[in-house]
């Protein structure tokens, strides 16, 4: 079997290209890392050759060692990567990140969160700068990027790095608005003290849901969910509402056929009485648990009023009392300054209190 005459061709590389065109490898290599010194004349010449032959420009590798840049950011996303795609929280920041990526002409890069992934491809050597939502769980990815010594953006969580810059919303004062509000609605209609249960995200390392160990919590600066839980202490301890510890859930996962089993047997444990004010970390944990109260013909907000936090679409449709954060614009902000295009400084961005029917 004759070699297919595309196959003989050599593969088209600079030099080669340079000399087809009669001009020198340097001028090749401009039409594509610094256009704006180039002649339209030549440009127009180069990159009608290189349409030809299927040469698209010099590898990221090789560009970036001309330039020192390569126009890449890496995103890690403290959660598998198929969590990025699925959960509506993680999916509408990286929509803010693309979108200014796109507008500046600059890629992204998921970076994946086990160590196992970085042993024979130290793909973090590529990345301009870092974006890390929420603390990696395993250190050594940290430490990782660190040794990278490049700009680094930190959302949700801080490290103390004079390189590093923050976009963060203030959880605790939002967690304690929206609990204050749920209490008050009680007292309003009940004499009796309420009966609280509070349904936290990754509170400690802990795989396995249940009653969290206090003495184990993420310290406040690396936790969104820490600073969560002490906006809802704060706002019980001024309303003198006592918390069992036992009615503080550490929960490892957001997957909502689990969220929804371990919250039906929380309900239907006859040791238990039935929460008079649901707190929940976020809005999958607060719609699962809703979904679980209807069938229980749980009667919300009469019996039972139930809270989330971050206002994803879903939860106007299950008329969920939530903090709306800004999510989006928690991606722009964080590419923004992955760019150097904003003044280096922390930023911290609004929250909105949105009362629906969850609550009385």
């Amino acid at each position: 079997m004759s070699t297919p005459e595309f196959a003989k061709q050599p593969k088209p590389t600079l030099k080669n290209i340079a000399k087809e065109l009669g001009v020198s490898k340097a001028s090749v290599s401009n039409v594509f890392n610094k256009p704006d010194i180039v002649s339209p004349e030549l440009k127009e010449k180069v990159l009608k050759y290189c349409e030809q032959v299927g040469y698209a420009g010099p590898s990221v590798t090789a560009r970036s060692l001309i330039t020192g840049k390569t126009d890449v950011v890496g995103v890690f996303l403290c959660d598998t990567l198929a969590f990025g795609f699925t959960d509506p929280v993680a999916s509408q920041f990286l929509a803010g990140v693309g979108q200014t990526l796109d507008l500046h002409h600059a890629s992204m890069l998921l970076l994946p969160t086990s160590e196992a992934h970085y042993q024979n491809s130290p793909i973090e050597t590529m990345p301009d700068s870092f974006i890390l939502y929420g603390e990696p769980l395993d250190k050594r990815i940290t430490e990782r990027l660190i040794r990278q010594s490049k700009p680094m953006v930190t959302v949700d969580f801080e490290l103390p790095m004079s390189s590093c810059r923050q976009v963060a919303i203030d959880d605790q004062e939002a967690a304690f608005k929206i609990a204050s509000y749920a209490i008050e609605r009680h007292s309003a209609t009940q004499a009796s003290c309420p009966e609280v249960l509070i349904l936290g995200l990754r509170l400690n390392e802990g795989s396995v849901p249940g009653p969290v160990n206090m003495q184990q919590l993420f310290e406040p600066e690396f936790s969104v969910s820490r600073k969560r839980l002490d906006g809802y202490q704060k706002a019980l301890s001024s309303k003198q509402v006592p918390v069992k510890e036992d009615n503080v859930w550490h929960l490892p996962w957001l997957e909502s056929e689990a969220i929804r089993t371990m919250v039906r047997g929380l309900l239907t444990d006859t040791t238990r009485t039935v929460p008079d004010i649901i707190l929940c970390m976020s809005d999958k944990v607060a719609i699962a648990t809703l979904q679980v109260a209807r069938e229980l013909n749980i009667d919300v907000p009469n019996r039972t009023q139930i809270v989330g936090f971050d206002d994803i679409e879903s939860a106007a449709d299950y008329g969920l009392t939530t903090i709306a954060q800004p999510i989006f614009e928690k991606g722009e902000a964080a590419a923004m300054m992955a760019l150097g295009l904003e003044a280096q400084e922390n930023v911290t961005l609004s929250t909105q209190f949105v009362a629906r029917q969850s609550t009385r």
